[in-house]
C-alpha cells in the first residue's frame, strides 16, 4: 500500500468515527435550567459545533489531499517538516503524549461530563491514536533514536557498579527495618476515632466516601473522582483509597470499623514509605552510592531526623507523597545534566505531580528557568530550542495536573478547589485565628529558625549544607544539579520566611530535607579547586582529609542528636 492510500483511509477512518459520533452530543437532554433549543444547552450546542467544524475540516483536508495526491505546497512543506530527523522524537513523543492525554480525559469526561464531552473527547482520542499509528508507520526514525521504554525513568541495575548496588541493597534493608519499626507506633491513637490527631478525623471521612457504596458503576467512579477536599490533590486521597480497598473487599461495608487496620495502612503506605523512598533519593544525590559508608550514614540521619520521625509517628498527611515527588524532580534534573532530553520532561511530569498534591511544585519556576537559560549560554541550546523545551516542560507540567488530579476537568469542581486554595493561603499568610502568647505567627528568619533547628538539624550542620550547595552550584561538578537545588531552596526559603505565618514541620520537609542532597559537594568539587590554585598535591591531601573529618564529625554529632530524639519514642512502645 502507498503512502498516499495510507493517509487516505487513515483520515478516512477519523472522518467516519466523526461522524458517527457527533450525533451522541445531542442525545440526552440538558437540565431543565439550562435548556436553550431543542432540550439542549448552549454549552452542549457549541461543543457540537466545534464538533461538526472539526469533521468538516478532516473531510476537506481528505478530499483535497486524494484529489493533488497530497502534493499540493502546503502538503508537501508539511512532510518536509515531519521528516526532519531533528524534530523526529518531539514529534514522536508529542503526539504519543497527546494520545495518553485525551484518553485520560476521555475518561473523565465520561464520568464527569458525560452527556456534553464523551463524545467529542472519544472521536479525539481515536484520531489521535490513528495519526501517531500513522506516524510511527509512514516517518523513518533517525539511526540515532533510541526508544525511551517504560524503565527508563528508573535507575538500570546493570548499569550500577559493584559498591553501587551494595550500597542500595544495604540502604534497601535499613529502609524496610525502618519500615517495620514504625509499625507498632502507627497502630497506637488509632482504637477508636477520637484518638486520630485533628487532620486525619477531617480527611478520613474523605476517602470513606471516596469508596462509599453508589447504585451503579459511574455513580461510584464519580464519588471516587469528585471527592470535595481540594486542598489536597488526588494523588493523595486516591492512592490512600486504594491501600483501603482490599480492606473493603474483605470485610465489606464494615470495614470502616477495622480503624486501627485502616489507619495503620494509610500512615505505614503513605507516609513512612514515601519518606524511605525520599531519603533513600536524597542520599543518591548526595553521594551516588559511590561510598557505602558515607551512603549509610546520611541515610540514617535522614530517617532519624526529628521532622522525619514526626510525621512518621501516628500521622497520616500528603507531605510525605509531596516530598517524595520534589525529591525526584532534582534526582530528573540531576540526571539530565543540560541534555534537556527524556530526564528533563520526567522533572515535568513529577513537577506536575508535586503542585497537583500539594502545589510545592509552583516553586521549581525559577530552577528550570535557569536551566534553560544556562543551556543558552553553554550553547547546548539555541534560542529556539529554549523556546521549545520551556513550551514542553509546561504543557507536560500542566499535562500532569490534570491528569494527577482528575476533577480539574469538571469546570464546578476546579472553581470548588481554586476557593479552597485561595482560603487555604490566606490562612498561611494571616495565621489561624487563636492566641499566640508565644507570638509565633509571624515571618522573619529568626521566627522560623528556631523550628529548623528543632525538627531538621542543628544549626552547623544546616550552615554547612548551605554553604556546600553554594558550593557545588559554583563548582564544575554536576552543575546542573546543585544549581537547580540552590535556586529550589532559595525560592521555597524565601516564600516560607517571608510569607507563611504558620508553622508546621511539614511545611519545612520539602525545603531542608533536599538541602541534605549538598551534603557532599564540596569534597566532590576540590580537585576543580585545586587544580585552578595549582595547589601542591601535598598540601592537597592534607586538606581533603581535613574535609573529610569535618564532614564526618557534623554527620556524627547530628546522628547522636537526633537519636536522642528518637529513641525515647521507641521507648515508649
Amino acid at each position: 500500500m502507498n503512502i498516499s492510500k495510507k493517509i487516505t483511509y487513515t483520515l478516512m477512518a477519523i472522518l467516519i468515527s466523526g461522524l458517527l459520533s457527533l450525533p451522541l452530543t445531542l442525545v440526552s437532554p440538558s437540565g431543565v435550567e439550562s435548556v436553550f433549543w431543542m432540550g439542549v444547552s448552549k454549552a452542549r450546542l457549541v461543543v457540537f459545533a466545534v464538533h461538526l467544524l472539526a469533521v468538516a475540516i478532516v473531510a476537506i483536508v481528505m478530499v483535497i489531499g486524494v484529489k493533488r495526491e497530497y502534493k499540493t505546497p502546503v502538503f508537501l512543506r508539511f512532510s518536509k517538516f515531519l521528516n526532519n530527523p531533528t524534530y523526529y522524537p518531539t514529534l514522536r513523543y508529542v503526539l504519543f503524549g497527546v494520545s495518553v492525554f485525551l484518553s485520560f480525559a476521555f475518561v473523565n469526561f465520561s464520568i464527569l461530563i458525560p452527556q456534553a464531552l464523551s463524545a467529542i473527547s472519544g472521536w479525539l482520542v481515536f484520531s489521535a491514536w490513528m495519526l501517531y499509528a500513522l506516524f510511527v508507520k509512514l516517518v523513518q526514525a533517525p539511526a540515532d533514536f533510541v526508544s525511551v521504554k517504560f524503565s527508563s525513568p528508573f535507575p538500570s541495575w546493570k548499569g550500577l557498579s559493584r559498591t553501587q548496588k551494595r550500597t542500595g541493597l544495604v540502604l534497601f534493608g535499613l529502609g524496610l527495618l525502618y519500615f517495620c519499626l514504625f509499625i507498632p507506633l502507627n497502630l497506637e491513637n488509632s482504637a477508636t476515632r477520637n484518638e486520630l490527631n485533628l487532620d486525619e478525623m477531617l480527611m478520613l471521612p474523605h476517602v470513606e466516601k471516596m469508596l462509599s457504596a453508589q447504585p451503579n458503576l459511574q455513580t461510584a467512579l464519580y464519588r471516587f473522582l469528585v471527592y470535595g477536599d481540594y486542598i489536597y490533590g488526588f494523588l493523595f486521597y486516591g492512592f490512600s483509597a486504594f491501600l483501603l480497598l482490599p480492606v473493603k473487599l474483605i470485610y465489606g461495608p464494615s470495614y470502616i470499623d477495622h480503624l486501627q487496620l485502616n489507619m495503620l495502612l494509610l500512615r505505614q503506605f503513605a507516609n513512612v514509605l514515601p519518606a524511605i523512598l525520599s531519603c533513600f533519593f536524597v542520599t543518591w544525590l548526595a553521594t551516588h552510592f559511590k561510598k557505602l559508608w558515607t551512603s549509610i550514614i546520611l541515610f540514617i540521619i535522614l530517617l532519624t531526623l526529628p521532622g522525619v520521625v514526626y510525621i512518621n509517628n501516628t500521622f497520616w498527611h500528603p507531605d510525605a507523597i509531596n516530598l517524595l515527588f520534589i525529591v525526584l524532580t532534582l534526582y530528573y534534573l540531576d540526571r539530565d545534566q543540560f541534555k534537556f532530553g527524556p530526564n528533563f520532561f520526567f522533572a515535568a511530569i513529577t513537577c506536575g505531580a508535586s503542585i497537583a498534591t500539594r502545589l510545592f511544585g509552583v516553586f521549581f519556576f525559577l530552577a528550570i528557568g535557569g536551566l534553560l537559560a544556562a543551556g543558552t549560554i553553554k550553547k547546548v541550546l539555541t534560542p529556539r530550542k529554549v523556546l521549545i523545551s520551556g513550551l514542553l516542560f509546561i504543557v507536560l507540567m500542566v499535562g500532569a495536573i490534570l491528569v494527577s488530579n482528575p476533577y480539574t476537568f469538571s469546570p464546578g469542581e476546579l472553581n470548588a478547589a481554586k476557593a479552597t486554595f485561595e482560603h487555604r493561603q490566606s490562612v498561611l499568610a494571616s495565621g489561624i485565628n487563636e492566641p499566640d502568647p508565644d507570638n509565633i505567627y509571624r515571618t522573619g528568619f529568626d521566627a522560623w529558625w528556631p523550628f529548623f533547628t528543632r525538627d531538621y538539624g542543628n544549626g552547623v550542620t544546616l550552615a554547612f549544607l548551605s554553604i556546600s550547595a553554594l558550593v557545588g552550584a559554583l563548582g564544575k561538578s554536576r552543575k546542573a544539579f546543585y544549581g537547580a537545588l540552590l535556586v529550589w531552596l532559595v525560592v521555597i526559603s524565601t516564600y516560607l520566611i517571608g510569607f507563611v505565618l504558620v508553622k508546621s514541620p511539614w511545611y519545612i520537609l520539602p525545603f531542608l530535607i533536599p538541602l541534605y542532597g549538598a551534603a557532599m559537594a564540596i569534597p566532590e568539587n576540590l580537585d576543580g579547586v585545586f587544580e585552578k590554585l595549582r595547589l601542591n598535591p601535598e598540601i592537597a591531601r592534607i586538606v581533603k582529609i581535613g574535609i573529610f573529618v569535618l564532614i564526618t564529625t557534623l554527620g556524627l554529632i547530628q546522628l547522636v542528636q537526633n537519636l536522642q530524639t528518637l529513641i525515647p519514642v521507641f521507648l515508649t512502645i
